[in-house]
C-alpha cells in the first residue's frame, strides 16, 4: 500500500500536505534518547525554500500569523494561553513529481532514465569500501549493471534498507551496518484518535465554525466556484517548545474534527465521501480522464466505500451540511521516539526478484504513550479554559503497557532506518548523507531522519535531496 515502483515514486500517491520540521526537532534532547541531528534547521533552510518550489507551495511561510485570516475561528481564539502554538500544513496540488517533471527530465541532455530497472544490489570493490555501480533485474528476467561515480539510493526507508542489508556479497551484515544499525530505529507518525471533546452547549465558537475546522464539504463546494485552484492550508493544535522541554515530551499535533452523533471520522466511508468532494476542485480533469476512459487514481476505491458505507455516507452529509457536531475527536499525529528494537530485517522469503522480503517490527515505547497522553490533557485544558468543552480520554491511553487501541496506524511516514550521525557507531550516513563506511554512496530519503517530529516527512526529504545534490557537484568539481 506504500511503496509505489512507478515513475514519480510516492508522489504518485500522497497527499500534499507540507511542512518542515522545528528547531526541536534538530536538537538533542536529553529526555529523549538517540535524538539530535548532525545539522541544524538553519542548515536546511535554503534547501526548504527550494523544495517549497518543487511542490508547488504557494508560501514559505508556516507561522499562525502569516495565515491569520485563513484560519477557521476556533484556532483564532485568544484565550488558550501560552502553552499551545497552531501548527500550520500548506497543501501541495499535491505534485506528482514524475508528471510535472517529467519533460525536464525527458529533455535533459545529462539525465539517462530506465524505467523497470529493479535495484537489487549495490556492488563494491572486496573491501566493500567503494561502491562500483548496481545489479539490476528486470521482472522478464533481465539482468544489467550500471556502473557509476557517485551513488545515490532514494528508494525509501523501506526498499533503501532491503538494499542495504541485501547487499552482502563482501560484507555479510550488509552495507553500512558494521554496527548493526541498519534497518533499526524505524519511525512511523502514530495516527490514532486519542480522546474527545464534549461540547459545551453554547461555546464560544459557534457550531458552523466548529463544523469547518478541517475544511471539508462546504470548503470543497465552495472552492468550485474559482477559476485557480487554492491548495489551502491545514491546522492543529500543537504543545509550544518550552513546554516539551519543561515537561520532557515529545513533539505533537492534534487535529480537531467534528463529528455527530453515531458518526465516526475515521471511518472507511466518511473519508471517501469527503476525499471524493475534495477533489471535485480537478473536476474538469477528473471528466477529461473519463472521456479517454481512464479511471481517476483511487476513485475507483474511494467509490466503493461509500457504496458499501451508506451510514457513514449519511453521516457526512449530516455532519458537513447541517453542521450539528456533537463532540470534537482529538486525532493525534505524534513524534515517535527513536528506538532500536523498532526495526526492518530481511526474511527468509523471496520476491519475483529474487530479493529478501522484508520483516517489519514497529515497536512504540512507553515514552509515545506518555507523551501523547499529557500533550492531549494539555490541550484539552486549553479547550475547556475557552469554553468549547470537555476532554474524554479512552481507557487504554491511561492504561501502562502496549494497549494503543483498536485504530493506531502510521501516517505512510517511513523514516529512520539509515539514521544520520556523526560518529559511525551511532548510525549510518553522515551529514551530508554517504554512507561511513562506502565512500561514494548516498542516501537522500527518509530513511537518514534521526528523530521525525510530527510534520509529514516529504518536504525535508526533498530539501535533504537538494542538499546534497549541491554536496554532489562540489565533488564532482574538484
Amino acid at each position: 500500500k506504500t511503496r509505489f515502483r512507478y515513475f514519480g515514486g510516492s508522489t504518485n500517491r500522497w497527499a500534499g500536505w507540507c511542512r518542515p520540521l522545528d528547531v526541536l526537532d534538530f536538537t538533542r534532547r536529553p529526555w529523549v534518547p538517540h535524538s539530535g541531528w548532525p545539522i541544524s534547521k538553519n542548515d536546511l533552510v535554503p534547501y526548504y525554500r527550494y523544495a517549497e518550489q518543487l511542490c508547488e507551495l504557494e508560501s514559505d511561510r508556516y507561522d499562525e500569523a502569516a495565515w491569520r485570516r485563513a484560519l477557521p475561528d476556533l484556532y483564532r481564539l485568544p484565550s488558550y494561553g501560552d502553552q499551545l502554538r497552531i501548527a500550520i500544513w500548506q497543501g501541495s496540488p499535491p505534485t506528482k513529481f514524475g508528471v510535472v517533471y517529467r519533460n525536464d527530465i525527458e529533455q535533459a541532455s545529462n539525465i539517462h532514465t530506465f524505467l523497470n530497472a529493479n535495484v537489487v544490489e549495490v556492488i563494491t570493490n572486496e573491501t566493500g569500501e567503494l561502491a562500483t555501480g548496481v545489479r539490476v533485474k528486470t521482472l522478464s528476467g533481465g539482468e544489467h549493471f550500471v556502473t557509476a561515480r557517485y551513488i545515490v539510493l532514494a528508494a525509501g526507508a523501506l526498499e533503501t534498507t532491503r538494499i542495504l542489508l541485501a547487499s552482502n556479497r563482501h560484507r555479510s551484515a550488509g552495507l553500512g551496518n558494521e554496527y548493526d544499525n541498519v534497518g533499526r530505529y524505524f519511525m512511523e507518525h502514530p495516527h490514532l484518535v486519542t480522546g474527545k471533546i464534549l461540547l459545551e452547549k453554547t461555546p464560544e465558537v459557534n457550531r458552523p465554525s466548529i463544523a469547518a475546522i478541517d475544511r471539508g464539504i462546504p470548503g470543497a463546494l465552495e472552492r468550485l466556484r474559482i477559476v485557480r485552484p487554492i491548495h489551502g492550508i491545514k491546522c492543529a493544535f500543537a504543545v509550544h517548545p518550552e513546554i516539551l522541554k519543561r515537561e520532557g515530551l515529545l513533539n505533537y499535533s492534534a487535529h480537531l474534527t467534528p463529528v455527530a452523533a453515531g458518526v465516526r471520522a475515521d471511518s472507511e466511508g466518511y473519508r471517501s465521501v469527503k476525499r471524493l468532494v475534495s477533489n471535485m476542485r480537478s473536476l474538469r480533469k477528473i471528466v477529461g480522464q473519463i472521456r479517454h476512459r481512464q479511471m481517476p487514481s483511487g476513485m475507483g476505491k474511494q467509490i466503493k466505500n461509500v457504496l458499501l458505507n451508506p451510514r457513514d455516507v449519511v453521516g457526512a452529509v449530516y455532519q458537513e451540511m447541517l453542521q450539528r457536531p456533537t463532540c470534537l475527536e482529538l486525532y493525534t499525529r505524534a513524534e515517535q521516539a527513536p528506538n532500536p528494537e523498532s526495526r526492518v530485517t530481511l526474511g527468509t522469503d523471496r520476491d519475483s526478484l529474487g530479493m529478501p522480503r522484508l520483516r517489519l517490527n514497529w515497536q512504540l515505547t512507553q515514552l509515545d504513550k506518555d507523551s501523547i497522553r499529557r500533550s492531549q490533557v494539555i490541550v484539552g485544558n486549553a479547550l475547556q479554559r475557552a469554553g468549547i468543552g470537555r476532554l474524554e480520554t479512552p481507557p487504554w491511553l491511561e492504561s501502562e503497557g502496549n494497549d494503543w487501541g483498536p485504530e493506531l496506524r502510521g501516517g505512510y511516514h517511513h523514516m529512520g532506518t539509515a539514521r544520520m550521525s556523526t560518529n559511525p557507531q551511532d548510525g549510518v550516513v553522515d551529514k551530508n548523507g554517504r554512507v561511513h563506511s562506502v565512500a561514494n554512496l548516498f542516501i537522500a530519503d527518509g530513511s537518514v531522519f534521526p528523530t521525525a517530529g510530527f510534520a509529514n516527512p516529504l518536504l525535508t526529504i526533498v530539501a535533504l535531496a537538494t542538499r546534497l545534490a549541491d554536496h554532489l557537484k562540489s565533488l564532482v568539481r574538484t
